[in-house]
């Protein structure tokens, strides 16, 4: 008889790994969109970004917006 149940617990618990799979996916994009975006935008605002490469400090400088004489 515990058999018979082992086999119906199964495809709830594949069920339940496969929805944790993709809510983590889900989290995972979210955070690398986000954090594009937040970089794009410091770069547009000539702010400095700070992360991490291998480990070390790295700072990402946007390049210099060239304005014109009148403004």
């Amino acid at each position: 008889m515990s058999e018979q149940f082992g086999r119906l617990a199964e495809p709830a618990v594949d069920r339940e790994l496969d929805e944790g799979r993709a809510l983590i996916a889900a989290a995972k994009a979210a955070f690398l969109r986000a954090a594009k975006e937040a970089v794009a935008e410091n770069d547009r605002l000539g702010i400095i970004t700070h992360g991490g490469k291998n480990g070390k400090l790295t700072e990402r400088r946007p390049k210099p917006v060239m304005k014109s004489a009148s403004g």
